[in-house]
C-alpha cells in the first residue's frame, strides 16, 4: 500500500523518482545500468525540498547502450534416398547473453549448448516436417493419413538467452557491473525514465468482501451558508474540537483564543497558502515528530470550514480524518466554494455500515492545484469502481486545470479505471492507485504441486488488460517477488504452494523490502499515456480450499437425480484419491451397485486427476422385486424366491410342478427407449426371475443380462483397426457385405458381446471385432514428440517394422494407444514410436527469464545438475509436458519448470 506520507510533482520537469527511504528530507540516491560492453552511466541526484510537505525526489537518468547483434548460422541439409536412411547434421554453439534486468551481475556466464539436429528420409519414415530442437524456431509438421512423406532436415543453433536491453542484443559472454539500485519495469507501456514512485508496501490485509455502495451518505442541506451580518468580531463556531484546534495552529492563534471573523479576514502572509494538517497538528499537541494517518483524531463535522471562504488569499490545503461513527457528519458541503491547493480526505468510502463520505460530493468542490489524495480508512473501504464512475468527471477537469498536478487514491477496490480514460493526457498528470480486489470465485489448489488459476480482470485508463504481470503471491513458505508465474492471458502459476493462509494472495509486491529488496519496478505496474503517468499497486485475494493430494468423487444416484443412500441413510458416493496432478485415473471397475442396473449413457470414468476436484455422477435404475405364483404338490403359495440358473427342460412329473410361470417381453417390432438399444445389440426378448433379468439372444438361448456386456458396456471411444481391411457385422455376428479401411479410426459408443466375442459398435447394427484394431485416445493438433535417442518405430500390433527415427528430431503426432502394454506415439500411418523414448510437447515461442538461479532438468524429468544463472532471459520452443508437469525447453534435453 502507499504510506500515509505525502507524494508531490514539483517542478517544470517530471521528477524521475524511486522513493525507497521514508520521506523526510533525506537525499536518497538510485542508479540504472543499462545492458552493453562498453558504457556504464553514472546517475545524478535532485533533492527538492518544499514547506510545509517534505518529498524527496530522485532522477534516475535513461542510460545509453551500445547495439550490438550477432546472428547464429543456420545450415540447412536435405539428403532424399528410397532404398536406405541418411542422417545429416550440423553443429554450431552460441554464449548466451546475460540480462541485468534486476540483478547486478560480475563475470557471470550464462551456460553455454551445444545441439545438433538430424533427421532421417525414407520410404516409410512418417509424414513431418521437423525443426530445430533448440532456439526460436518451433516444431511445424504436416500430417496426412494415409501418406508418407520424406522429412526435411534442419540444423539450429543452442537456445540463445535473449537481453532485456531495449536497443539491441549482444551475443557472446558479457560482463557488466551495476553499482547502486539496479531497475527496470517489465510491466510499463512506453519508458519508465520518467517514473515517479511513491514509498509503497503491500498491504497488511486483504480484501475479504466486495466493496459496499453508497448507501449511508449525508446529501446537502443548503444550510451552511454565511450569514450577512457579520462583524470582525464574529465568532465562528467550528463544531469539531479537532477542526478548531487545527484552524487556531495555522492562523497563529494560541490553543484556547476564540476563532473570530476578523482572524480570518486579516491572516497574513497573503501569498501563502493556509495550510490545515491533522498530521501536523496532532504531533504538536502530543509533542511528538509524526502521527500516522491511522492514528488520526476522527473529525467528526466539517461545520465552520465555510468560513475560510473569507481567507483573503486564493487557496488551503486540507489533510484530516473524517469520522464514520453513528453521531458524524462527514458532510463537505462547508468546503464549497473554497479553493484548494492540496486535499487529502482520509475516511470510510465505501462500508454502508459506516457513515460514509459523500463522493457526488467531492465532485462539486473546487478542483485543486497541485494534489489530491483519497484513502480509505480500514483496510478496502476507499473508492469502488462505481464511485470511481461519479468521480471521473471531476478527476478530467482536475487535470486539464493543473499542471504536475496528481491524484493518489489508497485503499480502493477498483477493477475498471476506463472511467478515467479522459483524463489530460498533456499536462504531466500523475495518477497513483493502491488497492484490492476480492473475488468471491472459490479457487482450488494441492498443496505442494503446481497452481495454476486466472486472475480477475483488471483495465486501465483505455480499457485494456493490465492483470497480466503480477510476480508475487503470498501463497509459498517464502513470500518474495518473483514466486508467481504469468503464463499469459492473464494466466499465472504457483510452483510449491502451501496451505497455511486460507485465501489465494497474489498481485503486485510494492516496494517493501520484506517482499521486494531490490525494489524492482516490476513490483508495481508503471504505465505512461502521454505525458500522464499511472502507477498502481494491487492486491487480490480469493477464498481458496487447499487439497493434500487430487481427487475425483463418484455420485451414485437414481434416474431422476436423487442420490442413492446407503445403509446409514446417506447418499453413496466414493472419492478416489492420486498422487500427483496429471496422473491417470481408472474408475470402470467402480460402478457396481447391488440392487441397481447402470443407466446410459454414462460419462467417461477414465482421465487425470487436475487441481480442482472432480465429480462424476452415475445415474441408476433400481431392479424391481418381482413375485410369482407356483405349486407345490397339491398347494398353491405366493413365494419370493432366488432366481435359478437356466436348466434343460424337466423331465418328470415333480420337476413339472415345480416350474415357474413368468413373463416374456418380445422386441420384435418398433421398440423405443431401453427396449431400442437392447433390440440394436440383438436381444431378441427379456424375461426377470426373481428379480433377476435374462435376455433371449438366440432360438432357446437365454443369458444372464449381467453377463450379456462386459463392464465397459456403455462407455464410448474411438478405435483404430489394424493395417488390414476389416469385416463389419450384424447384432447377431453375421458379415453384412461392408468393411471398414486399413488403419481408420472410428467412435464407437459401446462395447458388446456377441456368440462370445467382444465387438465395437461404431453404427446402427454394426459392429467391429474388438480383436481387428486398438483403442486410442486423441491428442491436440498442434502436439508433436521429441525424440531423445535413436527410437525403433513399431506397427499397431506392436511389431517392429526395421526403421528408426533419430535422436533430438521432432514429429508431429494425433494420438496415443496401449500397444502391447506400452504406451505409444502414432508418428505416421501405422507407426508408433513408444512414449518412454520421447516427450511431447506443444509449439512455442517465448522468452524464459530466471527470476533466480533455475535448476535444469532432463526430458525424464530428472535434475541435471546444472542451473540458469539469475536475470538471465532464454528462448524456448516448446511447452512439454514430462511426468504429468510442465517445463518449458531452453536448451536441447534442458528444461525449466513451467
Amino acid at each position: 500500500m502507499l504510506t500515509n506520507k505525502k507524494c508531490m510533482k514539483l517542478g517544470t520537469t517530471i521528477i524521475s523518482a524511486l522513493v525507497l527511504t521514508s520521506l523526510s528530507g533525506q537525499t536518497v540516491e538510485a542508479a540504472t545500468t543499462s545492458t552493453s560492453t562498453s558504457s556504464t552511466a553514472t546517475p545524478t541526484t535532485a533533492t527538492t525540498t518544499v514547506s510545509p510537505t517534505v518529498t524527496t525526489s530522485v532522477t534516475a537518468p535513461v542510460t545509453s547502450s551500445t547495439t550490438s547483434t550477432t546472428t547464429a548460422p543456420v545450415t540447412t541439409t536435405s539428403t532424399t534416398s528410397t532404398t536406405s536412411t541418411t542422417s545429416t547434421g550440423t553443429t554450431a554453439t552460441t554464449a548466451p547473453t546475460t540480462s541485468t534486468a534486476s540483478t547486478s551481475t560480475t563475470g557471470t556466464t550464462a551456460p553455454s549448448t551445444s545441439t545438433t539436429s538430424t533427421s532421417t528420409t525414407g520410404t516409410t519414415t512418417p509424414t513431418t516436417s521437423t525443426a530445430s530442437t533448440t532456439g526460436t524456431t518451433s516444431p511445424t509438421t504436416s500430417t496426412s493419413s494415409g501418406t508418407t512423406t520424406a522429412p526435411s532436415t534442419s540444423t539450429s543453433t543452442t537456445t540463445t538467452p535473449t537481453t532485456s536491453s531495449t536497443t539491441g542484443s549482444t551475443t557472446g559472454s558479457t560482463t557488466t557491473a551495476t553499482t547502486g539500485t539496479s531497475t527496470t519495469s517489465s510491466s510499463s507501456s512506453g519508458s519508465t525514465a520518467g517514473a515517479t514512485l511513491p514509498a509503497s508496501s503491500l498491504p497488511v490485509s486483504v480484501p475479504t468482501t466486495l466493496p459496499g455502495g453508497q448507501t449511508n451518505i449525508v446529501a446537502d442541506t443548503g444550510g451552511y451558508k454565511l450569514p450577512t451580518n457579520l462583524t470582525d468580531s464574529t465568532v465562528v463556531d467550528f463544531s469539531d474540537s479537532t477542526l478548531a484546534g487545527m484552524v487556531r495552529q495555522a492562523l497563529g492563534l494560541s490553543a484556547t483564543a476564540p476563532i473570530t471573523v476578523g482572524d480570518i479576514k486579516t491572516y497574513q502572509p497573503l501569498t501563502v497558502t493556509l495550510t490545515l494538517d491533522e498530521g501536523q497538528y496532532l504531533a504538536k499537541t502530543t509533542g511528538t515528530s509524526y502521527v500516522a494517518q491511522a492514528d488520526y483524531v476522527p473529525i467528526e463535522s466539517l461545520d465552520g470550514m465555510q468560513y475560510l471562504q473569507l481567507l483573503p488569499h486564493d487557496t488551503i490545503s486540507f489533510t484530516g480524518k473524517l469520522g464514520s461513527d453513528a453521531n458524524a457528519n462527514p458532510s463537505l458541503e462547508p468546503m464549497y466554494g473554497i479553493k484548494l491547493n492540496q486535499l487529502q480526505l482520509i475516511g470510510n468510502y465505501s462500508d454502508p455500515s459506516k457513515k460514509e463520505i459523500n463522493v457526488s460530493q467531492i465532485a462539486k468542490l473546487e478542483t485543486p492545484i497541485a494534489s489530491a489524495y483519497l484513502a480509505g480508512d480500514d483496510g478496502f473501504n476507499g473508492i469502488t469502481n462505481d464511485e470511481l464512475k461519479t468521480l471521473a468527471p471531476w478527476v478530467v477537469q482536475f487535470s486539464n486545470n493543473s499542471t504536475y498536478g496528481g491524484l493518489t487514491m489508497n485503499g480502493n477496490t477498483i477493477s475498471d479505471f476506463s472511467p478515467l480514460g479522459g483524463i489530460n493526457r498533456n499536462t504531466h498528470f500523475s495518477l497513483n492507485t493502491t488497492g484490492g480486489v476480492y473475488d468471491p470465485t472459490t479457487v482450488y489448489g494441492v498443496v505442494g504441486q503446481p497452481m495454476q488459476f486466472t486472475s480477475t480482470p483488471v483495465k486501465g485508463l483505455d480499457g485494456e488488460d493490465v492483470a497480466s504481470n503480477y510476480g508475487f503471491t503470498l501463497n509459498t513458505a517464502s513470500p518474495a517477488y518473483g514466486n508467481l508465474t504469468a503464463k499469459g492471458n492473464d494466466t499465472y502459476v504457483i510452483q510449491d504452494p502451501t496451505g497455511s493462509y486460507n485465501k489465494l494472495v497474489y498481485g503486485d509486491s510494492g516496494f517493501d523490502p520484506k517482499y521486494n529488496p531490490t525494489y524492482n519496478l516490476g513490483g508495481v505496474l508503471v504505465k505512461q499515456y502521454g505525458t500522464t503517468q499511472w502507477i498502481n499497486n494491487m492486491i487480490h485475494a480469493q477464498p481458496v480450499v487447499w487439497q493434500t493430494s487430487p481427487s475425483v468423487e463418484i455420485k451414485y444416484t437414481n434416474s431422476d437425480g436423487t442420490p442413492i443412500l446407503n445403509a446409514n441413510g446417506q447418499p453413496l458416493t466414493k472419492t478416489v484419491t492420486g498422487t500427483t496432478i496429471g496422473d491417470s485415473f481408472d474408475l470402470s471397475g467402480d460402478t457396481a451397485v447391488d440392487g441397481y442396473t447402470l443407466e446410459t449413457p454414462t460419462p467417461t470414468l477414465q482421465g487425470k486427476y487436475t487441481q480442482d476436484p472432480q465429480t462424476i455422477t452415475l445415474a441408476y435404475k433400481a431392479i424391481p422385486k418381482s413375485t410369482y405364483t407356483g405349486t407345490t404338490g397339491s398347494s398353491s403359495t405366493t413365494t419370493t424366491t432366488t432366481p435359478s440358473e437356466p436348466t434343460t427342460p424337466p423331465t418328470s412329473d415333480d420337476e413339472v410342478q415345480s416350474r415357474i410361470p413368468i413373463t416374456v417381453n418380445s422386441l420384435s417390432g418398433s421398440q423405443t427407449g431401453e427396449n431400442e438399444l437392447l433390440a440394436s445389440l440383438g436381444v431378441k426378448a427379456t424375461t426377470t426371475i426373481n428379480g433377476q433379468e435374462f435376455y433371449q439372444v438366440g432360438y432357446g438361448q437365454w443369458v444372464e443380462a449381467s453377463s450379456f456386456t462386459d463392464t465397459e458396456f456403455s462407455k464410448p471411444g474411438t478405435v483404430r483397426t489394424f493395417n488390414s481391411t476389416v469385416d463389419l457385422v450384424d447384432s447377431s455376428g453375421k458379415e453384412i457385405g461392408r468393411v471398414v479401411s486399413p488403419s481408420s479410426g472410428w467412435k464407437y459408443s459401446k462395447i458388446v458381446t456377441i456368440s462370445g466375442d467382444d465387438y465395437y459398435q461404431v453404427a446402427t447394427d454394426e459392429f467391429v471385432p474388438v480383436a481387428s484394431g486398438i483403442p486410442y485416445t486423441s491428442v491436440p493438433e498442434t502436439t508433436s514428440v521429441g525424440i531423445t535417442s535413436s527410437t525403433p518405430i513399431y506397427n499397431s500390433q506392436g511389431e517392429s517394422i526395421g526403421t528408426t527415427l533419430p535422436a533430438n528430431t521432432s514429429w508431429r503426432t494425433d494420438s496415443y494407444a496401449t500397444i502391447n502394454g506400452e504406451k505409444m506415439y502414432r508418428v505416421a500411418t501405422d507407426e508408433w514410436v513408444p512414449a518412454s523414448s520421447l516427450t511431447t510437447y506443444q509449439p512455442i515461442s517465448s522468452t524464459y527469464t530466471a527470476k533466480g538461479e533455475i535448476p535444469l532438468y532432463d526430458h525424464n524429468g530428472k535434475l541435471i545438475g546444472r542451473t540458469l544463472a539469475p536475470g538471465t532471459s532464454w528462448k524456448t520452443d516448446q511447452l512439454a509436458t514430462i511426468n504429468g508437469r510442465e517445463y518449458y525447453r531452453v536448451a536441447t534435453n534442458e528444461y525449466v519448470l513451467a
